[in-house]
């Protein structure tokens, strides 16, 4: 699946540099099934690419193939992922400034489940969406996880008790429950794992990234990075009623 996405321009003077020119679409990709934590990011990097001259469009992969398509150089890069990424998919370059944040919690429906941390469940059928490394990279050897495509899928099971427990940003989850219409089902806290979130360009960029740095921080201390987020948050608690 493609979007482009386009951030809305405060003012006509924003658009003049760049209204006599072609602007540079620069392609990205990400996990299927957008949630909060993704639109959170795509408005970021939407306004980022805008004030350099450029557009971004986002394709969605299912599970590693977006990080593995950025990694291979199909794409121009990868929307966001978690800072070390780059350790393991070594043809990414992390831009520096957080973009994104997510708190993943557990949800259960059995209110006898506690889970407090990565050891904790042992005991449980773990479902999560596949390809969240986050997820993939901190459960113990030896837990029955249950990875599907998407986290509603995950929440479907829970429902009809074919998992225990649903791992998912706290704000995701919480989104997709209201939307389902499934009842009963908790979010434990503390959170398992709070995680920044960064933007990469494949290699092939590289002379963008200090562009690209430099206006994520310019965006940073304006402000602006968080009230997107608050915008976003906002719109999920609404459709979480």
């Amino acid at each position: 699946m493609k979007r482009l996405v386009v951030a809305l321009c405060v003012g006509v003077a924003a658009l003049l540099p760049f209204a006599t020119a072609q602007a540079q679409t620069m392609v990205v990709s990400t996990l299927e099934d957008k949630d909060p934590v993704t639109e959170m990011a795509e408005k970021v990097m939407a306004e980022a690419y805008r004030r350099l001259g450029m557009k971004m469009e986002v394709q969605e992969f299912p599970g590693e193939r977006a990080l593995q398509t950025a990694n291979d150089g199909k794409v121009d890069g990868e929307l966001y992922r978690k800072g070390d990424i780059a350790e393991t998919f070594t043809h990414l370059i992390k831009i520096p400034v957080v973009i994104s944040s997510a708190d993943f919690v557990v949800f259960v429906k059995d209110s006898s489940i506690s889970a407090y941390d990565w050891n904790s469940l042992l005991p449980y059928r773990v479902g999560y969406k596949r390809g969240v490394k986050s997820v993939e990279m901190n459960l113990v050897k030896g837990t029955k996880s249950e990875p599907v495509s998407s986290t509603d899928q995950a929440f479907k099971k829970l429902e009809a008790g074919r998992n225990d427990v649903v791992i998912s940003p706290k704000i995701t989850g919480l989104v997709l429950l209201s939307q389902l219409g499934i009842t009963g089902v908790t979010a434990l806290d503390p959170p398992l794992l709070s995680i920044q979130l960064f933007h990469y360009l494949h290699e092939k960029h590289k002379t963008l990234v200090p562009k690209l740095t430099a206006t994520l921080q310019q965006m940073e201390k304006e402000g602006l990075i968080r009230d997107l987020h608050k915008q976003v948050e906002l719109a999920a608690v609404l459709r979480a009623k």
